[in-house]
């Protein structure tokens, strides 16, 4: 009989920790995105003939769609007049200004049809802006924020500074300094921005330049049809209302017109409604006023009354 001694043998040991978790599994991505650039991509675009438009209004909406600018919604006009410079609503229609030419935007424009009835049937036409057209090519408006842009209820009015030349919009464009004999003293001037405002208690249209060494402004009477004078004050910039026109000279005081004849100048007074909704009753704690002041002039008072 043979026997055989046991052996006794050794755990088998990885030589590599196998057996542990691989870290691969949880390894972050680090891919990245590439976008490719198109042809003609600009890191910063300025589209100067460009008029961008928000989303239409509707009633009782949760976001207001007026602050919604999609990317198709524009219209571009053409460039060889030079930049957009100016916008102004007027009449129903949104007007535009170029160096050298104005047009008209087509803004939510429908097309009329007759039917069998001769009454007018509306087509919608699906966009905001649609088309454009221009009123004139021969004058314009290189100022940004022209200040010399005024209107009545049936005219428009500015000043071409690149021409020197006063002009009017009605159904056509008039240059109006020209027809109405007044281009000897636009020949004088500078070419240089100038301020137009309307006197709506008058009828006026004026114009100062600040190339006028007398500091005067041009009167043309709209139901005259012709330019009158000249008024002799000096105007930095104009406030109008319905039926009161305000300005304010180069060296900060307030001229009330069609009030006081000698156009003195008086203490400026604010004056607004704080109760609205009245007869609800309301409880103010505190006022907060907060302003710009020169000087050592400060509020002279503050004055409270009730309806009562």
């Amino acid at each position: 009989m043979i026997q055989y001694e046991p052996t006794v043998t050794q755990n088998y040991v990885q030589s590599n920790p196998l057996y542990e978790y691989n870290s691969a599994y949880s390894a972050d991505g680090n891919a990245q995105i590439f976008v490719q650039e198109l042809l003609y991509t600009d890191e910063n675009p300025i589209y100067e003939t460009r008029i961008t438009c928000s989303e239409l209004k509707t009633n009782n909406e949760i976001i207001d769609s007026w602050t919604k600018f999609k990317f198709a919604n524009y219209l571009d006009v053409d460039n060889s007049y030079g930049k957009i410079t100016n916008l102004k609503s007027f009449n129903g229609k949104l007007l535009f200004w170029q160096d050298s030419s104005v047009g008209v935007a087509a803004v939510n424009e429908r097309s009329l049809i007759q039917d069998n009835n001769i009454s007018a049937l509306t087509l919608g036409t699906g966009g905001i802006l649609v088309r454009y057209d221009y009123h004139t090519t021969l004058n314009g408006s290189s100022v940004c924020n022209d200040r010399s842009i005024c209107n009545s209820t049936s005219t428009l009015y500015w000043y071409d500074q690149s021409k020197n030349e006063i002009c009017a919009i009605n159904n056509t464009v008039m240059e109006l300094s020209k027809v109405k004999g007044v281009k000897s003293w636009t020949n004088k001037l500078d070419k240089h921005d100038a301020l137009g405002w309307y006197d709506w208690k008058y009828n006026e249209v004026l114009f100062q330049h600040p190339s006028d060494e007398k500091e005067r402004s041009l009167v043309f009477n709209e139901q005259l049809n012709v330019f009158t004078s000249f008024y002799d004050y000096p105007v930095s910039h104009v406030a109008q209302m319905t039926d009161k026109l305000v300005t304010l000279d180069s060296f900060g005081n307030l001229y009330l017109h069609g009030v006081e004849e000698n156009y003195e100048p008086f203490i400026s007074n604010i004056k607004y409604v704080i109760n609205k909704g009245y007869p609800e009753t309301k409880v103010y704690d505190n006022v907060w006023f907060d302003a710009l002041f020169e000087k050592n002039e400060l509020v002279k008072s503050v004055v409270f009354k009730t309806k009562t």
